[in-house]
Formats: structure tokens, sequence, C-alpha cells
């Protein structure tokens, strides 16, 4: 019986464990209309940040975001571009409103991903 009892509470926790964080953006309703959010870690989790599509400074989040979803646009913008430095320079990608992406597996300009590299973002057409 003592046996079974730790099998079972084995088996929760490990459910638990391995299913933390997993779920895919469009399971995340957490980023409203008109803002990009990102997440300091994978998957949508850690800390939270957002912010109007336009802004010129992240702010604590630079150089921290690993994930990031775009809220739907109520303006005639429906893309945001993302760079990598402060006021809008240096390396850059554009997403389309809705879309969501963990920041390790998109590629950075000669080499790495853009994982903790954005330090801006702007409304596009």
């Amino acid at each position: 019986m003592k046996k079974k009892r730790i099998a079972g509470i084995a088996a929760v926790l490990a459910g638990l464990v391995g299913g933390a964080g997993l779920a895919p953006a469009s399971a995340d309703s957490g980023c409203a209309n008109n803002q990009v959010c990102f997440w300091t870690d994978i998957n949508y989790v850690g800390a939270k940040y957002g912010a109007p599509y336009r802004n010129g400074y992240v702010g604590w989040m630079n150089d921290q975001a690993s994930t990031f979803r775009i809220g739907w646009s109520t303006s005639p913008y429906h893309y945001v571009m993302f760079y990598e430095h402060a006021n809008f320079w240096g390396h850059r990608f554009y997403a389309k409103e809705g879309q969501a992406f963990n920041l390790t597996s998109l590629a950075f300009p000669g080499g790495g991903s853009w994982n903790d590299k954005i330090s801006s973002h702007d409304e596009a057409r």
C-alpha cells in the first residue's frame, strides 16, 4: 500500500513539473490590444512586461526578454518592429499582431538568437 501511495504522488509531481510553462502562445490571453508583452523566460513564464506598440526603451526588461506576444491592434498599425538597441536602432525584425515567439529560436544576424537582445520596439504598417 505504501509503495502505491508513493508511486501515485511521484506521478502527480512528474505531471506538474513536466507540464509547467508549456502552453502554446495561442493559450496565453495575457497581452492586451495594442500592447507588446515580454516574459523573462521562455514559454510565457517569469516576470512579465507590457508596453504600447511604440516604445523607445523597454526599461527594466532591456536585454532580458525570452518570449514575446503582440496583442491585436485597433489602429492602422498591424506590425511591430523590434530593435536591438534603444531608440529604434541596431539589428531589427518585425512580427504581426497576434504573433508570439520564444526568442531563443529566432536567429540573430551574425549568429545566436534574439534571446535577451531587445531594447525597443515600434509600430509599423
